[in-house]
């Protein structure tokens, strides 16, 4: 198992999550930092990329 690859995977999800604390603090229609508008679509786009790098969150608990 490659740990290194694990450990960056891991460290993608945390950005994906805190974009997402960031979409909900910030709230619907204003801008990012980056004068990216928080729309649905984005947020249930981020959502679901999250999702799919589930099964990555659940190795590195397994191997911790």
């Amino acid at each position: 198992m490659n740990h290194g690859r694990i450990y960056n995977k891991k460290l993608i999800t945390d950005f994906y999550m805190s974009q997402l604390n960031k979409f909900d603090k910030l709230g619907m229609g204003k801008r990012t930092e980056n004068n990216i508008i928080i729309t649905k679509k984005l947020v249930d786009t981020t959502k679901k990329r999250l999702y799919q790098l589930k099964p990555i969150l659940k190795i590195v608990k397994e191997n911790k």
